[in-house]
C-alpha cells in the first residue's frame, strides 16, 4: 500500500510539474513565460547559439534589417544552452542594438528547441496566434510583411 501511495504521489507531482508554464529569463533579467510568447498575435522566435557562425551572422543582420518591424511583431532571439555570461559577452562584442538585446531569451535546457522540433540552427519560427506559420533557417522582410 505504501508503494502504491508513493507511486501515486510521484505521478501527481510529475503531472503538476509538466503542466506548469515554462519561464525564460531575458538577457535584461525580465522573466517571460511560454504562455506569454504563444499568446501574442504575431511572434518571431530566432533560435541560435554564439558558437554557430551562421547564427552570429543572422543575429547581426537582424540588428539592422528588421529594426522597423518590431511595432507589430514580438521578436525573441532564443539562445539555446549557453550561460548568461557567454551571451552577454557576445552581445557586447557584436555591438547588438538594444532592440535585439532586450529580446534575447536564455533557454539553457533547450525547451523551445524541443517544443518546436528544431533540428538545426539558426532557425526562425514564426507564430501567428500561437500556431506555426513559418519555420526555416532564413527569414526575410517579405515573410514578415505577409503576417
Amino acid at each position: 500500500m505504501k508503494k502504491l501511495l508513493l507511486v501515486s504521489f510521484i505521478l501527481l507531482i510529475s503531472c503538476l510539474a509538466y503542466g506548469q508554464d515554462e519561464h525564460f529569463s531575458a538577457l535584461n533579467g525580465v522573466e517571460i513565460t511560454l504562455e506569454k510568447i504563444t499568446s501574442s498575435p504575431k511572434v518571431v522566435l530566432f533560435l541560435w547559439t554564439t558558437w554557430c557562425p551562421y547564427c552570429r551572422k543572422e543575429i547581426e543582420r537582424l540588428s539592422t534589417d528588421f529594426s522597423d518591424t518590431s511595432k507589430n511583431i514580438d521578436f525573441y532571439s532564443v539562445n539555446i544552452g549557453e550561460s548568461r555570461a557567454t551571451v552577454e559577452q557576445f552581445a557586447k562584442k557584436a555591438k547588438l542594438t538594444a532592440q535585439i538585446t532586450e529580446g534575447i531569451l536564455l533557454d539553457p535546457s533547450g525547451v523551445l528547441a524541443q517544443k518546436y522540433s528544431v533540428i538545426g540552427i539558426p532557425t526562425f519560427i514564426v507564430l501567428k496566434n500561437g500556431k506555426i506559420v513559418y519555420s526555416d533557417h532564413h527569414l526575410d522582410q517579405e515573410i514578415l510583411n505577409n503576417l
